[in-house]
């Protein structure tokens, strides 16, 4: 995961989650409709440090099809 490799600063909290998330993506294939709204939030909150590295918010964004669980 981009996130976690070091060139995004990102808070304790926000790395924390981020490291639960890719385990969450790799054991189950899954995340819920909470936790890809709050990544899709972390996604604004670095978008000043994504563009440095040639990303724009619309290619990060989790899109989410549409599913009962």
């Amino acid at each position: 995961m981009f996130f976690l490799n070091g060139r995004v600063s990102l808070s304790q909290y926000d790395y924390k989650f981020m490291a639960n998330l890719q385990g969450l993506i790799q054991n189950e294939n899954r995340v819920t409709t909470n936790q890809a709204k709050l990544f899709d939030r972390l996604v604004e909150k670095y978008t000043k440090q994504l563009t440095k590295h040639g990303f724009t918010v619309s290619e990060l964004v989790v899109v989410q099809p549409e599913a009962s669980v």
